[in-house]
């Protein structure tokens, strides 16, 4: 299996299990990236890059969901920028853990809040309420 079938795989299968989404791959037109933008490094089985980016419409729906609509202001603000992180990570953690051998180490880096970058190659996943947009990066071999 392809590393973009992977990487749908676990987008599609993370946004339905903590967000309960349903998205699917999509080939609409990615436009210019949308602040906050979540990026995290998979050290181990492979070096790459996964930058997720996720309009403020629908992490605002996420976290709402997520919190039970008890929180708002900076708590609200709070329960957005950690779901975003924790969602990166669950998304790095199984893309890594399918595209390992059985018994190689996973290893990932800490998701961090970053701009987001135009110059990425990103990939749009969309669902009824809304879309979300996914970069995989490799790093190459010096």
């Amino acid at each position: 299996m392809s590393h973009e079938a992977v990487l749908s795989e676990a987008v599609c299968e993370t946004f339905a299990n903590m967000a309960f989404l349903d998205l699917l791959p999509s080939h609409s037109a990615v436009g210019k990236p949308e602040a906050p933008c979540v990026s995290i490094d998979v050290f181990e089985p492979v070096h790459c890059n996964l930058s997720l980016n996720v309009p403020g419409e629908l992490l605002d729906e996420m976290a709402l969901s997520a919190t039970g609509g008890e929180v708002e202001g900076e708590e609200l603000e709070q329960a957005k920028h950690d779901i975003l992180l924790e969602v990166a990570n669950v998304i790095a953690g199984a893309f890594a853990s399918r595209v390992r051998e059985a018994g190689a180490p996973v290893e990932l880096g800490l998701p961090r809040v970053e701009a987001p970058d135009a110059n990425l190659s990103w990939r749009r996943f969309e669902t009824e309420e809304g879309w979300v947009d996914v970069s995989l990066e490799f790093e190459s071999a010096d």
